[in-house]
């Protein structure tokens, strides 16, 4: 025998709407659920103002910290970079030797004539482990719009000349320091004349001076500038002072020379024209 359909569905449809119509009449003649409004309002306002407080603005702070700081350690390095620029055509001004040319006469206008002696040159990569402990003393660095540099010219920093050019790629060029055991160094002190040879120590060369063939008197703190001999460094150009002088024989001594520019005391060098 067939089921008829019930009226279940319409009495509780009709029994929920009752019931929601009593509570907007509690409601709204004696405020019945007031307080819970109020507390499920006070719920947002209270989430709102956490959220605001410990979230968006810490995070907003963070993000505003960061990019400053970054915008800052760019203008850092850039004012960085442009202050050695300045040392060095200061060093270039102050001794003018470097130049290997009396280019001050031909402009009056030294400032403008300058910049165009030198190419801006930055360090690629440094073994600075190796250059503490080791022989090899090299340097590969890189100028700006990777103009190009031949072998043999002359790089300094803000203190003086730190190497030469050897090799030559694409994008970069090496340097071979002073202080590497395969670099040599025309020098002079007064009437004494010797080549300038790596020790394989930072920052140091050294010569060995003759007694049989020099009749000359060193001190230590003396200063040793280029000879100009080979035809690659400038004449006159303060190079080190002597720090030691070792007896190897009673007629042979070994003079050492600390260099007055350290390569490491910057990444920002100039190479220097060779025309």
């Amino acid at each position: 025998m067939a089921r008829l359909p019930t009226d279940s569905p319409k009495l509780i449809i009709l029994s929920i709407i009752l019931v929601s119509s009593l509570f907007l009449v509690l409601d709204f003649n004696f405020g019945t659920f007031k307080p819970i409004k109020i507390i499920y309002k006070s719920s947002i306002i209270g989430f709102q103002t956490i959220s605001n407080e410990f979230i968006r603005k810490p995070v907003s702070n963070f993000l505003n910290s960061s990019f400053n700081s970054s915008k800052l350690l760019e203008e850092n390095i850039s004012l960085k970079k442009n202050l050695i620029e300045l040392e060095i055509e200061n060093y270039l001004l102050t001794d003018k030797n470097i130049l290997n040319q009396n280019f001050f006469s031909k402009n009056s206008s030294i400032f403008k004539d300058i910049k165009n002696q030198y190419v801006p040159a930055t360090i690629k990569k440094f073994d600075i482990a190796r250059y503490q402990c080791c022989d090899s003393h090299r340097v590969f660095m890189q100028t700006k719009d990777n103009y190009k540099i031949k072998n043999n010219q002359v790089v300094i920093n803000k203190s003086g000349i730190v190497g030469q050019t050897i090799a030559i790629t694409n994008n970069f060029f090496e340097v071979i320091l002073l202080s590497d055991t395969k670099h040599k160094i025309p020098l002079k002190k007064e009437d004494f004349f010797c080549e300038g040879i790596g020790s394989g120590k930072p920052n140091e060369i050294y010569c060995i001076l003759d007694s049989t063939l020099w009749n000359i008197s060193l001190q230590i703190n003396d200063i040793f500038v280029t000879s100009g001999f080979g035809g690659v460094f400038p004449p006159n150009v303060p190079i080190g002072q002597i720090n030691k002088i070792d007896e190897i024989n009673k007629d042979t001594k070994k003079i050492t020379i600390t260099l007055l520019a350290r390569p490491s005391e910057t990444n920002f060098f100039a190479v220097l024209h060779d025309d």
